[in-house]
């Protein structure tokens, strides 16, 4: 006999397997949104925003829901207020170990934090998705994980700590072959090299890099903002460069062309344009906050005033330029150069001696013969005196010029010699990364490419140490050269341990950059002290200090 199936129960069953279809649905559905992501983000977040009640779906689908809506959000550059979403899929992922989703989702909490300014939680974020793709091989990720934490470092002015990010998302993005992303690395290395010191032409090789890529992807935008930064980077080295690479910026993005007026006030007047660097200056000068957050400005003023024979207004241009300029120096409050009294008035004086005399000749004759004298007595000294101030007011105009152009020439040798020891200093980091290198792992084509690369920048030639001699010397005065005049046993080694001290290079360093142990140093410096004479109780810094760097710089 045939039991009947109640009608409950029936409706229960087709409930449960209507339900089956469409959390299964949901899931394909899901599944296709996260294919769509990188190519189409906003197919990917229709699809995504189709799905009615995602928080109802099971915990697995509901965390991939959260992650891929988060993502396409993200992709589509749209506002997100809060991390809630990401914190779900971060639950699930990083206590389940899925490394892949769980980076991802890191990640994106982090840039939804760096955007409403909680750069601290957001660089805590960024260093959790890190350590968890570090166990995958999602080039890309990594990439762009470093590359903001390169970032946040960078706006903390930590440029050591940012160049080695970006240094590292440059890696990753090579080996994904993303030609905007190894753009943008090389452009902000170009810029953390800028902001170290580093040598112009460094600066420059990864600045060109990144221009080659700009061209590759046909993108102006990024071409012209490098355009513009090489201008700015060219501005001390090459006038006219700069001067065509600024006008080339300025013309093509008008929204920042008070930027790029800076650079152009500036160049114009050293080019001894100054109607164009005026042209320049009264567009910075419509507001006054922009004109005097840089110094370029400054000093364009000071070379208009001094074409003008204004040294008074140079000089005053001139520091605060300085005092913006990192204040490398500081500049004492001037007085006025001109210091002339005013003339007396001897015509009205004389007139009203006139009347005097003429209203009593006859009672003070003699009372107005001796103000007569001591009249005359008084406009001779008045005249003497006079003129002894003309004469201080020029001598003392001509000794702030003399001042100017001495302390202009201090503030140019001092800028030299730290970019000396700037160049060595990365002579040494380099060294110490190639050290590192060798114990790292790196497909080999990239190895030998990026060992090339390494060894040109570290390996100092001959020549260069010759020119790290010669600069030296031309600092302090030909003391170098007198000294290699004096001792002749001195080689060229022993020259070079002599600028490296000149430079306070550490020995530690020196010896990095000689390739030399310690102990070898040491001897080398025994024998530098036996050849130019000093005995074992003086040491060879004091020597060096007291006949070589002494009232220098």
């Amino acid at each position: 006999m045939i039991k009947k199936v109640p009608i409950t129960a029936i409706i229960i069953l087709l409930f449960i397997l209507g339900s089956c279809q469409i959390k299964d649905t949901d899931k394909k559905t899901i599944n296709a949104a996260g294919q769509l992501l990188d190519a189409s983000p906003d197919s990917a977040y229709k699809l995504l925003s189709s799905i009615k009640r995602p928080e109802e779906l099971p915990q697995r689908d509901y965390a991939a829901w959260c992650l891929h809506f988060t993502h396409a959000q993200y992709k589509l550059n749209y506002h997100i207020k809060s991390d809630s979403l990401i914190r779900i899929s971060i639950d699930f992922y990083d206590s389940n170990n899925y490394y892949d989703q769980a980076g991802t989702a890191y990640y994106l909490q982090g840039t939804i934090l760096e955007s409403q300014g909680l750069n601290e939680r957001a660089l805590e974020a960024y260093k959790n998705a890190l350590e968890k793709l570090l166990k995958t091989d999602d080039s890309r990720m990594l990439g762009l994980t470093n590359f903001n934490i390169a970032y946040l470092y960078m706006n903390d002015k930590l440029f050591k700590t940012s160049l080695s990010y970006f240094n590292k998302s440059l890696v990753y993005f090579m080996l994904n072959e993303n030609n905007l992303d190894i753009a943008c690395a090389y452009r902000f290395i170009s810029d953390m090299y800028s902001q170290m010191n580093y040598p112009i032409d460094s600066i420059l090789y990864y600045s060109n890099l990144s221009i080659s890529y700009s061209r590759k992807l046909n993108n102006p935008d990024l071409y012209y903002e490098i355009i513009s930064r090489q201008g700015e980077l060219y501005h001390n080295v090459d006038i006219n460069k700069s001067k065509q690479y600024m006008l080339q910026a300025y013309k093509y993005n008008p929204e920042k062309f008070k930027y790029n007026s800076l650079y152009l006030a500036y160049l114009y007047s050293k080019l001894n344009r100054q109607d164009s660097a005026q042209y320049f200056l009264d567009i910075l000068r419509t507001d006054s906050a922009y004109y005097y957050s840089n110094e370029l400005p400054l000093f364009a003023s000071a070379y208009i005033s001094k074409s003008k024979n204004d040294y008074n207004r140079a000089f005053e241009y001139l520091e605060k330029a300085y005092l913006k300029h990192d204040s490398l120096f500081n500049i004492k409050s001037q007085s006025q150069l001109y210091l002339i009294d005013k003339q007396y008035d001897l015509t009205q004086k004389e007139k009203e001696n006139a009347k005097l005399t003429i209203a009593n000749r006859n009672k003070v004759i003699w009372i107005t013969l001796l103000i007569i004298v001591v009249l005359f007595a008084l406009i001779i000294l008045l005249l003497i005196n006079n003129q002894h101030k003309k004469q201080q007011g020029l001598l003392e105009m001509e000794k702030q010029r003399l001042k100017f152009e001495a302390e202009t020439n201090r503030i140019s040798n001092l800028q030299k010699r730290e970019l000396l020891l700037s160049n060595l200093n990365h002579k040494v980091d380099n060294t110490l990364k190639f050290n590192k290198m060798q114990k790292g792992v790196m497909h080999a084509e990239k190895y030998e490419a990026f060992l090339e690369m390494i060894t040109k920048e570290s390996i100092l030639s001959e020549n260069e140490w010759q020119y790290y001699i010669d600069e030296v010397n031309n600092l302090y005065d030909n003391k170098v050269k007198d000294l290699q005049n004096s001792y002749t046993e001195l080689t060229l080694t022993d020259l070079i341990v002599i600028v490296l001290i000149v430079l306070n290079v550490n020995i530690s360093d020196a010896c990095s950059l000689m390739n030399m142990t310690k102990n070898t140093m040491y001897v080398r410096r025994k024998t530098i002290k036996k050849r130019l004479g000093i005995g074992n109780e003086v040491e060879l810094e004091d020597w060096i200090s007291q006949n070589i760097t002494r009232e220098s710089i």
